[in-house]
């Protein structure tokens, strides 16, 4: 069976007040672009004219306000994503620590067959030039193109891993909040009409799915196993089952800068240590 060339868009998340920055590493399946092209066409908008940005205001239009449901649902049903959090004192940095990031992301989850095309927003290097110097430094164990500067309204990937960057960015924010912020849920969601919950618990569910997280092995095809992977190896008499209903999410879909602000990385460890994956209700 023929492998097809992967895409991964890149956008980033800045928030400057609490010190961090989350850049989203999206993998989509074929045809999201269509699939964000036809949300911004059914709310009265022109893709490659108009497009979904999470830092606009939107509190007044329903329309972008569903845009934004219709993406998020996208990424939580036909990708697989990574986000890397690292210090917004170090911003200018941020495009040769995402390259550096995305060699651990290729290699813990097992991208390598078929090569890769990467796309990255505009401003994630401090120039064109700049990143034209550093693209050549990564090192991959597969063919890879790395398109940096990207217009988002063109490529529309990008307005995907927008929206990532930013909904994983609130998840944080909220876990770093003092007083947290909650919301009542029902039987949409499996719950009692009125169940209150956290929005940060909520944002997280909502896109756990679409997590890389580790992989799981059964010890007796050790030799299938990708050892770069770092698989967790279950015996023949283990349940599966039981093992990746909660497993491991930092090191493979989430990856933290090691000069984070030590609070923040505190935070952000314990939140995305793992994400659990069995049922919610």
């Amino acid at each position: 069976m023929e492998v097809t060339e992967r895409t991964i868009f890149v956008d980033e998340s800045i928030h400057d007040g609490l010190g961090f920055v989350v850049t989203a590493l999206v993998v989509p399946q074929s045809g999201v672009e269509d699939r964000v092209a036809s949300a911004l066409r059914n709310n009265g908008f022109l893709p490659e004219v108009d497009e979904f940005k999470s830092g606009a205001p939107m509190g007044s239009d329903p329309r972008m306000q569903r845009v934004r449901e219709a993406i998020l649902d996208i990424a939580a049903t036909e990708t697989k994503i990574a986000v890397f959090i690292s210090p917004a004192a170090e911003r200018n940095e941020l495009g040769s620590e995402i390259l550096r990031t995305l060699a651990l992301v290729e290699r813990r989850n097992g991208l390598s067959q078929g090569g890769l095309r990467v796309v990255l927003d505009q401003g994630l290097f401090r120039s064109r030039a700049h990143a034209e110097a550093e693209i050549p430094k990564v090192t991959l164990p597969v063919a890879v193109v790395i398109e940096a500067e990207q217009d988002s309204k063109r490529r529309l990937g990008l307005q995907i891993a927008d929206a990532v960057a930013h909904t994983v960015a609130q998840i944080l924010r909220q876990e770093l909040a003092a007083q947290k912020k909650t919301i009542t849920i029902g039987l949409e969601h499996g719950y009692e009409d009125g169940t209150e919950v956290e929005l940060g618990w909520v944002f997280l569910m909502s896109l756990r799915h679409a997590f890389f997280t580790r992989q799981l092995a059964y010890a007796h095809d050790g030799d299938k196993v990708d050892p770069e992977r770092n698989p967790v190896v279950i015996g023949h008499d283990d349940d599966p089952a039981v093992f990746g209903q909660h497993p491991q999410l930092h090191g493979w879909g989430v990856f933290i800068s090691d000069t984070m602000d030590p609070e923040v990385g505190r935070a952000a460890k314990a939140l995305f240590e793992k994400i659990w994956l069995g049922c919610i209700h």
